[in-house]
């Protein structure tokens, strides 16, 4: 009974996590093959845990990722080089 509590806990987190990666991936720009193979998905009616799988699928077939969320290094702080001469420290 325990063991079927945590794997259904386990399940619950993997999809929720699932699910957020599948919809940052497919939000964004898609190569060709990609949208033709996801409206196809759309068409067939898929729903459920049938459908994270195929998403999952689509993203491993097609080597998608979710856009990075970091800020750019362009609106960061700029970098200070400092250079210390070593003939100083002695």
């Amino acid at each position: 009974m325990a063991s079927m509590k945590r794997s259904t806990r386990k399940r619950a987190e993997l999809s929720s996590f699932s699910r957020s990666v599948l919809r940052r991936v497919f939000q964004g720009d898609l190569p060709r093959q990609a949208e033709i193979a996801l409206t196809e998905t759309r068409k067939t009616g898929v729903a459920g845990w049938s459908l994270v799988r195929r998403l999952e699928a689509l993203r491993d077939r097609y080597s998608l990722t979710p856009p990075d969320d970091s800020p750019s290094n362009d609106a960061q702080e700029p970098r200070v080089i400092r250079v210390v001469c070593s003939d100083g420290l002695v």
